[in-house]
């Protein structure tokens, strides 16, 4: 088995009080599995093939989050706002 997983993000200032950041996420899994069955024979219990048989698995999985954030102070008054979108892909 085989896994790599990581993260990574991007944080801009456009103009003073908005910002967007960024992130991009990935997941990537493979397995393998082996499977041997020998050959037997118990009495009336038998298996007269020996078998070996292999599955693989591979999965894949993306995320990516933008988010965008506005803040500003008039005064005594603050005013602050967020919008978000995030996408998955598996």
């Amino acid at each position: 088995r085989s896994a790599i997983e990581g993260n990574i993000f991007a944080d801009w200032e456009i103009v003073s009080g908005l910002n967007l950041r960024s992130t991009l996420g990935a997941s990537l899994i493979n397995n393998r599995f082996q499977n041997f069955q020998e050959a037997f024979s118990y009495g009336t219990l038998r298996n007269p093939n020996a078998t070996l048989s292999q599955n693989m698995f591979n999965q894949e999985n993306y995320t990516a989050n933008f988010t965008l954030t506005y803040g500003r102070a008039f005064g005594r008054h603050d005013i602050k706002a967020m919008v978000g979108y995030e996408a998955y892909r598996e």
